[in-house]
């Protein structure tokens, strides 16, 4: 079976473009892109092939705006994870500004590292969303939370089509939001343990190239958030931290911290967030107060053996 990956723009956006997949033969596409330009792409590549926005299938492998964005184009919708419901707050700027502000007076997080409570690129169509996919022979669906609660793979002839499952790279963002799962984190680590155990030709990602050797990636990835984790017990040993204090002290491998473009630092808050409740949950570090401070519990200085994956 045929898959062709489209590559579309996605200005202002963490990644300048995205992947979707299209399969004639059903037909179906695989995530949408966003804006104007993704647009015009899209269309030309579908009616090229003879194919129709109202006769596709979409799948969406979770609801991020580059992955769902044109999704309003489609007649019969956008199929998603159940679990993906909670995001349908997105497009309730109102509702959401409220979840927003009583986050960060939570955490301490200030407003203006939140570009959630400013302009945001948030703003395109809803579209139709199906909760659930349909069954196609050709296709098995495969949970890989982590990146988002619902975030969901497609296993075609032993070529896994990712989405920002596994990125070649760089590192998926792990986020701790009032959206996410509880632990993210954890999440994530067992959905690695899941595709390392798929022998696959190709991992076709949302962003970047096709992956030949997902298990030398996924071990990367792993050993990204080893790192990650012992940097943050190595700086909670300083004191008691809020999260913004340790992501400020994080080595982010890009550039420091108040370098980040505001996106950026969304997201630099909302992976160490993940990472300190994932400290927190094997009893490593206790959270209290509000702003919530971050704390070890012992004198450890490195991850004991139990967390070693």
């Amino acid at each position: 079976m045929k898959i062709t990956k489209i590559i579309l723009p996605a200005p202002d956006y963490v990644f300048p473009d995205v992947n979707a997949y299209l399969i004639e033969e059903i037909p179906l596409l695989i995530d949408t892109g966003m804006g104007e330009r993704a647009y015009r792409i899209l269309k030309s590549e579908i009616e090229d092939r003879g194919l129709d926005f109202r006769t596709l299938w979409v799948f969406s492998t979770h609801m991020h705006p580059d992955h769902i964005g044109l999704g309003y184009l489609f007649s019969r919708g956008v199929n998603v994870n159940t679990a993906e419901r909670p995001l349908l707050i997105l497009f309730e700027q109102e509702r959401l500004k409220k979840v927003m502000a009583i986050w960060t007076e939570k955490f301490g997080i200030p407003g203006e590292y939140e570009p959630f409570l400013k302009r945001t690129p948030w703003n395109f169509k809803p579209p139709i969303f199906n909760f659930g996919f349909p069954e196609f022979r050709e296709i098995e669906v495969i949970h890989t939370p982590g990146h988002s609660p619902g975030h969901t793979s497609f296993l075609l002839d032993s070529n896994l089509i990712g989405g920002d499952a596994v990125l070649e790279y760089t590192t998926p963002n792990i986020s701790l939001t009032p959206f996410s799962s509880s632990n993210p984190l954890q999440d994530y680590l067992n959905t690695l343990e899941r595709l390392e155990k798929l022998e696959l030709k190709h991992l076709l990602p949302a962003h970047g190239n096709r992956i030949n050797n997902h298990r030398k990636i996924i071990e990367r990835i792993r050993e990204h958030h080893r790192n990650r984790l012992e940097e943050i017990l190595q700086i909670l040993e300083k004191g008691d931290m809020t999260v913004v204090d340790v992501a400020e002290r994080v080595s982010w491998e890009s550039s420091g911290f108040h370098e980040l473009s505001l996106m950026n630092k969304k997201l630099a808050i909302g992976e160490t967030l993940a990472h300190l409740r994932y400290l927190e949950g094997a009893g490593l570090i206790i959270s209290e107060g509000t702003p919530v401070k971050f704390r070890l519990t012992g004198t450890q200085k490195r991850i004991p053996d139990f967390l070693r994956w």
